[in-house]
């Protein structure tokens, strides 16, 4: 999914969708990450995977708020 997601970025955002992050202060490296709208989507697209991909794993409640953002993306469709 998040593979998916990168090659989408790529392809319909180009560079404005990813930020540049330098290395932490812990010397963890940077790099690129994904920007803000795309890194919101990779998150719904996860989230709704996770809980409806493998719907005896998490409980109702966390299904619930795992498809909430995709739900509100989506206008409710699942």
């Amino acid at each position: 999914m998040h593979a998916a997601v990168l090659a989408s970025a790529r392809t319909r955002g180009g560079e404005a969708a990813f930020t540049v992050v330098e290395d932490d202060a812990d010397g963890e490296p940077g790099g690129l990450q994904l920007g803000r709208t795309w890194s919101g989507a990779a998150d719904a697209l996860l989230g709704a995977a996770m809980a409806l991909g493998a719907p005896g794993l998490p409980t109702p409640e966390e299904a619930a708020l795992l498809t909430a953002p995709w739900r509100l993306l989506t206008g409710g469709v699942r």
